[in-house]
């Protein structure tokens, strides 16, 4: 782990660097090189830790109690840090429960890199399924709730986008830039994850009506790390834009779980995906738009059960650009 760190910050402080002698295409790339962003933002981030059998159809779908937040940030170059402020509205307590929850994220968006880094816990859950406990209805009105569940995770991701002179994920994700035109870009990257979850007792519930066949966890551990590649596009329509990409990783998986008091473990290669979308309208003074960055940790037990972990990052976003000189129009080049 030692020696990640040194290789991962000194990768970082490198690309740093050099990407501000970086060109890009000025027909596609508008620059903002003395600008700083400042954004406010409504937000949520959904949390969902999900079982399924595939012998019986059994599902269990657990989520937090998650509430819409008002938040703020800043953008400048490459570095963007943003925080929520508070909550807008109260998940109902009798319905869902009360989540605690900690998630501290950060994105760095440099030339040809893009860089997310995560830390989260969240404590207490709710059962969205919760109908699949026989007579639930007749047992209680609201939702079956597990203020006892926790999950601790920490994680991040590296992508390098080939075309980085045409596309751009500033534009779209931290606002320091214009996409003047489509494009699109493929990308290659690097994954790790580490998820801790534990409980008071089972975290499958008695008396279900689809049973987990020999399957009664009580306390996971869950980690990997791999290999991906992928694609963003950007469609640009004069000041409107919409963005999509994908970008599936092969990894290799530890999982480790306390079944009956028994360790159960499986090391093996698995399939994960992550997405990401935007839409909005964006200018040389402002940005208004919808993005979201869905991520999961999936794991195919012994060709019988599912287990997966999801964390998504959802934001409608009004963004100020400040100008601190004047925008300066770039000359074409032989090369654009």
């Amino acid at each position: 782990m030692k020696l990640f760190s040194i290789i991962f910050f000194g990768l970082f402080i490198l690309f740093s660097n050099n990407s501000h002698a970086q060109r890009v295409n000025s027909r596609y790339i508008k620059r903002f090189p003395y600008s700083i962003t400042v954004k406010s933002f409504i937000g949520t981030k959904p949390n969902e830790f999900k079982l399924e059998d595939n012998l019986t159809s059994g599902t269990l779908n657990y989520k937090v109690a998650a509430a819409p937040r008002l938040g703020a940030g800043i953008s400048y170059k490459w570095f963007s840090v943003s925080s929520s402020l508070f909550k807008l509205s109260e998940p109902n307590e009798n319905q869902k429960g009360i989540t605690n929850q900690f998630d501290l994220q950060w994105n760095f968006y440099l030339r040809f890199f893009s860089i997310d880094l995560r830390m989260q816990r969240h404590e207490g859950y709710y059962l969205e399924n919760s109908k699949t406990i026989k007579n639930w209805d007749e047992i209680k009105n609201g939702l079956y709730q597990r203020s006892d569940l926790i999950t601790s995770s920490l994680g991040g991701n590296i992508r390098y986008n080939l075309n980085y002179k045409k596309y751009s994920p500033r534009a779209i994700f931290s606002q320091t830039e214009r996409q003047l035109k489509s494009a699109g870009s493929l990308s290659y990257g690097f994954r790790w994850n580490i998820l801790n979850m534990e409980s008071d007792s089972s975290i499958i519930p008695a008396n279900l009506n689809s049973t987990f066949v020999e399957f009664n966890l009580d306390r996971l551990y869950f980690s990997d790390f791999g290999y991906g590649f992928g694609y963003g596009y950007t469609f640009v329509r004069d000041q409107w834009f919409f963005n999509i990409g994908f970008m599936g990783f092969i990894v290799h998986q530890n999982v480790k779980f306390i079944e009956n008091g028994t360790l159960q473990k499986q090391i093996s290669l698995q399939v994960n995906f992550q997405s990401r979308t935007a839409l909005g309208y964006s200018n040389d003074k402002i940005y208004i738009g919808f993005n979201a960055v869905s991520d999961q940790m999936y794991s195919n037990w012994k060709n019988t059960k599912n287990i997966i972990y999801s964390f998504s990052k959802i934001r409608v976003i009004f963004a100020k650009r400040i100008h601190t000189r004047p925008i300066k129009v770039e000359k074409e080049e032989i090369w654009n």
